[in-house]
């Protein structure tokens, strides 16, 4: 195992520049989270410790929901990471789904690693009841690049049609490199990061329809809010200026700011597998050409086609995905 551990300060050998490290990849390398805000991945001869940082330090923004001990939790589905002791100087993480709405869930848990999923679990969930599905060393859950569940609610009212959900759930960010100062949970008397699954207005609600519930259905269709829209010719697009996802960015700095733009990127990419949708235009603007380079890089990364969009339209700021 390396030497250089999870939560370690390092800086280039060869290089300017320092970081901490937030995973190891399944390749060997270290993944180190730069002064800039980006992870880039090196191998540990390139690097050498220089101290130790507590998550508290790292300066990030998550869209998991990690509730305080005085906080309450809400009427809705969560995935929950529980610190559940340390087995071998590693934290062991219990991964729950807590159910704390008035109806039983069907579900189905997978995880996703270098793009083949695994069945971890599946069953059903009373009301206001949590399932344990895994429980797994630290290290072991950084290496699985995120989950994807499957959840059907039975509904106790006969005339409102079931609504399935299913989405992506990322594990993947600063916060999960400590749990021991993740926030205690009252309710769990332990350390805990909660990511609410359940119900969520981003994801696609899929509606079983029959004639008698025809007017239920329209309404929950009315409450899709999809992120990637059609325009005018067709195709679809999403505006990724901050100023178009954001209405206030008080307090973020520039690499804050493209890291969420990065994340909202990627949630348009699972939108655009789920609906289906075969191609779409990120409008990312020229700038200094960062949002750009970054978003290439990450496409490159999955050998997913893509190209300039068309000048006549959008000018040098925009790129064309085509989806697999």
């Amino acid at each position: 195992m390396s030497k250089i551990q999870i939560g370690s300060t390092v800086k280039l050998l060869d290089q300017v520049g320092e970081g901490i490290v937030t995973a190891y990849t399944r390749d060997n390398r270290i993944l180190v989270l730069m002064d800039d805000g980006f992870e880039i991945p090196y191998f540990e001869k390139e690097l050498v410790v220089i101290g130790q940082t507590s998550v508290s330090e790292i300066s990030s923004s998550t869209e998991t929901i990690s509730q305080s001990a005085s906080s309450q939790l809400q009427e809705a589905v969560y995935m929950a990471f529980i610190l559940n002791g340390i087995v071998k100087d590693f934290p062991l993480i219990d991964v729950q789904l807590m159910n704390r709405r008035k109806e039983a869930m069907l579900f189905a848990l997978y995880s996703e690693s270098e793009k083949n999923f695994i069945l971890e679990g599946r069953g059903e969930i009373a009301a206001g009841a949590s399932k344990s599905i895994i429980k797994i060393a630290l290290p072991e859950l950084l290496a699985k690049d995120r989950f994807f569940i499957q959840l059907q609610p039975f509904s106790n009212k006969p005339s409102v049609p079931p609504i399935s959900w299913s989405g992506f759930v990322k594990h993947q960010t600063p916060h999960v490199i400590e749990p021991p100062s993740w926030p205690m949970i009252e309710e769990l008397s332990s350390r805990a990061m909660l990511v609410q699954v359940y119900p969520d207005k981003g994801q696609n609600i899929q509606v079983s329809r029959n004639k008698e519930s025809e007017n239920a259905g329209k309404m929950l269709k009315a409450s899709q809010e999809w992120l990637l829209k059609e325009g005018r010719d067709g195709k679809f697009e999403v505006d990724l200026h901050i100023e178009e996802l954001l209405e206030n960015t008080a307090g973020m700095d520039n690499s804050e700011i493209i890291r969420y733009q990065l994340r909202y990127f990627e949630k348009c990419m699972d939108e655009a597998r789920r609906r289906p949708i075969k191609r779409f235009v990120a409008i990312h603007g020229i700038g200094k050409g960062r949002l750009r380079d970054e978003i290439r890089k990450l496409l490159s990364a999955d050998n997913i086609e893509h190209y300039d969009a068309p000048l006549s339209k959008y000018g040098y700021g925009a790129t064309e995905i085509i989806v697999k």
